[in-house]
């Protein structure tokens, strides 16, 4: 796991039931140009969020400025895409304030919005940090004022936190829910044991069980998407939102002959991912890049697209959060995924074995923001939001 206690947190998405992913498509004109695009449950839930998410983890109030933060939500928001995902830990509470003062300005409907934050690291008093229902309470009550909003949609537990007792927190989390600060709550980064402890006393005392778990989920790092939620889905309904589904970048190749300057391995606080591509482990996964640049060629896509895209019929929002270097790429299209065979890179060829999901779907991960741009832009129209195709 990438350490979130330094700098912020990673996020996100959720898995939804088995089957035929859901689509919406805006006929309000009887436009056939109306651009398709797809929506999930976050896990068994009834809330409806967008295929890919945009993230505000290491970007939003620290790498670019709130200008082209602007830029990016708009383009996203424009779109279809609803999920807008950010935490208190991120750049120490600068990129809610950059998220909220957007979501201000631009005056979109709330109603049209997935804002989701997530609670644990909140200063640096002992009272400030974990999932006490002191520090839920008042860590979603600042994340609020920051986000100059009434409520978000998901709020996280960002970590679990083996000093509170599970009820107190579930209790917490029942509470912040009933009194209208936020509308569903979910994990991230707990094991299936925790997650699974946090339903039960949820059924126990008549309290709201989570409804999704953010998961780190890429070519590198699948077991617990593809292994361990399946089995949480199909017992009690909990969903999986995925957050970085470019490892950070090392998926998109850019770190393939080294460190390029302004890369998220070279800022101040990344030294972790530095070691990390240029470990033995770093080097032996561009091996296996390198391979599937050529599988992403043949498919006429690129590396990201190919990442991203893979098995996008049964996956459900992408959160997207990351560096700008990535702006020449084309966000994936739905068109990607039915081009790709269930086992497209086969250990007889030096790759990835079997790269497929469970026909569950994920509902978020983090793409990089700057892949938004070209390929959206190129697209047509957007669903009518005046029309409530969201």
């Amino acid at each position: 796991m990438y350490p979130e206690s330094t700098t912020g947190s990673p996020a996100r998405l959720s898995l939804r039931q088995t089957g035929s992913p859901g689509m919406i498509y805006s006929t309000r004109y009887g436009s056939p140009k109306r651009q398709l695009q797809f929506y999930r449950n976050l896990g068994k839930s009834g809330l409806r969020v967008s295929c890919l998410g945009l993230g505000t983890w290491v970007t939003f109030g620290g790498q670019i400025t709130d200008e082209m933060a602007e830029q990016l939500m708009t383009l996203a928001y424009d779109n279809g895409i609803n999920l807008f995902d950010t935490a208190e830990v991120y750049a120490a509470g600068k990129a809610e304030v950059v998220l909220g003062n957007i979501i201000k300005k631009k005056g979109w409907r709330r109603s049209s919005l997935v804002i989701t934050t997530k609670v644990f690291w909140g200063g640096k008093a002992e009272t400030e940090r974990g999932l006490s229902r002191k520090h839920i309470i008042e860590g979603l009550k600042a994340s609020l004022e920051r986000l100059q909003l009434e409520y978000v949609d998901v709020v996280f537990a960002n970590r679990p936190d083996p000093n509170t007792p599970m009820e107190e927190t579930v209790r917490a989390m029942t509470h912040v829910i009933n009194q209208g600060m936020a509308m569903y709550w979910g994990t991230s980064r707990w094991s299936s044991m925790e997650i699974m402890e946090a339903y039960s006393v949820a059924r126990q005392f008549n309290l709201i069980p989570p409804i999704c778990e953010q998961a780190e989920y890429h070519m590198f790092q699948r077991e617990k998407v593809e292994v361990q939620l399946p089995e949480l889905f199909h017992k009690i309904g909990v969903g999986a939102m995925t957050w970085s589904p470019l490892a950070c970048g090392i998926v998109s190749g850019k770190y393939d002959s080294g460190i390029p300057p302004y890369s998220r391995a070279s800022l101040k606080g990344y030294q972790w991912l530095k070691d990390k591509i240029l470990s033995e482990e770093g080097r032996r996964q561009q091996a296996k890049l390198k391979e599937l640049q050529a599988i992403a060629e043949r498919l006429g896509c690129t590396l990201p697209q190919l990442a991203i895209g893979n098995r996008a019929g049964d996956c459900s929002p992408r959160r997207t959060s990351g560096g700008l270097e990535h702006l020449g790429h084309p966000l994936p299209r739905p068109a990607v995924a039915p081009g790709l065979p269930h086992s497209w890179g086969g250990d007889g060829q030096g790759s990835l074995s079997t790269w497929a999901i469970s026909p569950l779907g994920i509902v978020g991960a983090r793409v990089p923001p700057a892949l938004l741009s070209p390929w959206l832009a190129r697209h047509p129209q957007p669903p009518d939001r005046e029309a409530g195709t969201l």
